[in-house]
Formats: structure tokens, C-alpha cells, sequence
């Protein structure tokens, strides 16, 4: 009899993606990894002033656009 922790494949935690936007331009700014950290898609792209994310380049207020998770993908698809 296999002992079912011996052939289990280890879980990673699954990680939301979502993609920011300039609410004037629709550029896309950058993206938020699980609400807590966010990557700017060029230097100086995203700000914060006072609890809100603001684009760079024309100082508008950013809006969270579609959501994706790594796990959604799956082994084997493109993601």
C-alpha cells in the first residue's frame, strides 16, 4: 500500500492578478499581485496619494480591470 503524502505533488498557493488602468486614457499601469503588492509596468507609472493609486503620467485615479489567477491556466496551458 503507497502512502498518499508520499506521492502527492506540493500546492502552490494560487496567486490573483489584476490588471490597473488609467481611468482617463485606459492605459494599462500595472498590476496588483493579491491586493497586497503592485507591480507598475514602468518605473513611476503607479502612485499612491492618500489610499489611492493614481497614473504617472497624467495624474488620474487607476481602476482594477480583469482578474486572472495563476492557478486558472493549469499545467501544460499558456498563461
Amino acid at each position: 500500500m503507497q502512502d498518499l503524502d508520499a506521492v502527492a505533488v506540493p500546492r502552490v498557493p494560487r496567486q490573483a492578478r489584476i490588471e490597473l488602468a488609467c481611468l482617463l486614457r485606459g492605459d494599462m499601469v500595472g498590476i496588483s499581485l493579491d491586493h497586497h503588492v503592485i507591480r507598475p509596468r514602468v518605473a513611476g507609472s503607479v502612485r499612491v496619494d492618500e489610499q489611492t493609486m493614481r497614473y504617472g503620467r497624467c495624474g488620474r485615479p487607476v481602476a482594477t480591470g480583469e482578474r486572472r489567477d495563476d492557478d486558472a491556466a493549469g499545467p501544460g496551458r499558456p498563461r
